[in-house]
């Protein structure tokens, strides 16, 4: 995908600290617990990334509310970001 997306002139960042959750949790409660007690940290470099730039997060998981990227969508609200879902 990095390569693709350069070629269209779409810069890629990868966030291993904001990666998928467990996939055999898929009420996601793990990470949902993690970022209670991580969501600063974890969402710093990404916080940073945006100020700058608009941002797309991706994930394959085809159901929202099973994606681990409404959480932190959440946070990224609560903090006075503007979220749109695609």
């Amino acid at each position: 995908m990095p390569r693709l997306l350069a070629q269209a002139g779409i810069a890629y960042e990868w966030f291993p600290e904001l990666g998928n959750p467990d996939r055999q949790d898929p009420e996601i409660r793990a990470f949902e617990q993690l970022m209670a007690r991580e969501a600063e940290s974890r969402l710093q470099r990404l916080r940073t990334c945006v100020q700058a730039l608009r941002a797309c997060l991706l994930c394959a998981e085809q159901d929202a509310q099973r994606c681990h990227r409404r959480i932190i969508t959440a946070y990224l609200t609560a903090y006075g970001y503007d979220v749109q879902h695609l």
